[in-house]
């Protein structure tokens, strides 16, 4: 009986005149098969995931043009660029951020303003000292205590240093020419702030020019922009 075409052996004959078999062809290695395409796939993924990332960073820099435009032209924001280290390690030199203008401060938040000893400067601190807050002096220590009602009199020219303060007392050297100027006040007066760097060694802050009055404040600082790994909010 014929065998089938695929069965079929061809047949040689040697250099002698005998006939000899030729072996059928072998399959494809189905095993080498399958891990270049797994090779090629992971190469594509890889192609990707690359393709992905550089999408991503570009469409974070569109948003935050857009974001900013936005910020600036319909919501009276300002753009201020942070010199110096005094407000270390909350800023940086050269950091950027955007100011929200106008707006009265609370208490803790950062505010840039123009000082009336640098007067065409900008600068950037914290609120510390808040109109109404209870203050008094000894010598070159001023004390702020936003939570007492009543300026404690009865401790003058005891040594406070040495006295156990009413809670919520924040304690702050000052220049005598600092201390003589708000001697005179009972608390702090509306409209007024006392504001200082987070770098308390390397800031120059209401320890050296006193309070600063809401007509010079620009406005609370609300987020920065730049470096972009250190995007965000400002808290």
């Amino acid at each position: 009986m014929k065998q089938p075409k695929s069965e079929q052996l061809v047949l040689r004959k040697s250099p002698a005149g005998h006939a000899r078999k030729r072996t059928p062809h072998k399959k494809k290695n189905t095993f080498s098969y399958i891990q270049r395409q797994q090779m090629l796939e992971r190469k594509k993924n890889q192609k990707e995931s690359r393709a992905g990332k550089v999408r991503r960073y570009f469409s974070n820099l569109i948003f935050l043009f857009f974001f900013i435009v936005c910020m600036l032209f319909l919501f009276r924001m300002a753009t201020h660029q942070v010199a110096g280290h005094s407000m270390a390690p909350t800023f940086a030199d050269k950091d950027r951020v955007l100011v929200a203008k106008g707006v009265h401060p609370s208490r803790y938040e950062i505010v840039t303003f123009e000082p009336k000893t640098a007067q065409g400067d900008s600068y950037i601190k914290r609120v510390i000292g808040m109109p109404g807050d209870v203050i008094w002096v000894e010598e070159n220590t001023l004390y702020i205590n936003h939570q007492a009602e009543n300026n404690p009199k009865n401790l003058y020219g005891q040594n406070l240093a040495a006295k156990e303060l009413p809670d919520g007392t924040i304690q702050v050297n000052v220049t005598t020419k600092v201390a003589k100027a708000l001697s005179v006040y009972y608390k702090i007066p509306e409209n007024a702030y006392f504001v200082l760097g987070d770098n308390r060694n390397h800031s120059e802050d209401s320890r050296i020019f006193g309070l600063v009055d809401q007509n010079q404040i620009e406005g609370i600082v609300v987020y920065r922009y730049y470096p972009f790994n250190k995007l965000g909010v400002v808290r």
